[in-house]
């Protein structure tokens, strides 16, 4: 998990979840997991409380398979694929990419934890050889950890 200063400012956060899809592009999920808080939240839209924590090989599977943990019946061999940031073309592409990546700083409780916010980004999916954003969103929550450090933990990712 990256831990990172309570007073991180927003293009802090956005350059580490840039850093996060970009991993996935590469998939390499392993040092994705690494940036993140390992911890589900209570109302996971990908995973409920089937299981308590993240693992590289969930996130695999969770993007894979479109937002769940499992194939659903009937989807045969098609997967989701998130592709490298330095793909994005054309250039309005990655401005779009960059319109939908959006911190909120406003504080919230959810469950009987207490947040410091949220970040909600569409992951940039190759259909065919288009690239399509909006389908696959991933939405993460600002954990405090201490009062001087805070942690991504994602929430779910899921089809829009």
């Amino acid at each position: 998990m990256r831990a990172l200063p309570a007073s991180v400012n927003d293009e802090e956060l956005k350059a580490l979840v840039r850093e996060w899809v970009g991993l996935l592009g590469e998939e390499d999920y392993h040092a994705a997991f690494d940036l993140l808080s390992p911890e589900v939240p209570p109302g996971s839209g990908s995973l409920g409380s089937q299981v308590p924590q993240w693992t590289p090989s969930l996130l695999k599977a969770v993007i894979h398979n479109g937002g769940f943990a499992e194939p659903l019946e009937g989807m045969g061999e098609w997967t989701c694929r998130v592709v490298p940031l330095r793909e994005l073309e054309p250039q309005s592409v990655r401005e779009e990419f960059e319109a939908y990546l959006r911190v909120d700083r406003l504080p919230f409780r959810d469950m009987g934890r207490s947040y410091l916010g949220g970040i909600h980004v569409d992951l940039p999916l190759d259909y065919s050889g288009s690239i399509v954003l909006g389908d696959l969103t991933a939405r993460f929550y600002l954990s405090p950890h201490g009062d001087e450090e805070m942690a991504l933990v994602l929430l779910d990712i899921h089809m829009m």
